[in-house]
């Protein structure tokens, strides 16, 4: 995006043969819905200026809060239901 913008903390663009990505990472304390509509406001300004037969580009909205904090592993000499009724018992002490 053209000018300062002060929510964006780094940008990083990769390119070969065919396609392009680009990784814009922002502060915490934006609003991430009105950023991300603002971003598709400008690919829309400019899309007609891309190469004949370009798709529309694609944005992921992606949040590093949403994964998950632990992953649990179990494994045993037992059935999946038996291992999952384990886990749930004694989660619950």
């Amino acid at each position: 995006m053209q000018g300062k913008n002060e929510s964006l903390q780094d940008i990083v663009s990769s390119s070969r043969d065919g396609l392009s990505i680009i990784t814009a990472q922002f502060h915490w304390d934006i609003d991430h819905r009105f950023t991300l509509l603002r971003i598709r406001e400008k690919i829309d300004a400019v899309y007609d200026r891309f190469p004949k037969g370009t798709e529309r580009p694609y944005i992921m909205d992606f949040n590093p809060g949403s994964l998950p904090v632990m992953e649990l592993i179990l494994t045993g000499d037992t059935n999946l239901l038996s291992l999952g009724d384990l886990v749930i018992t004694d989660s619950a002490d």
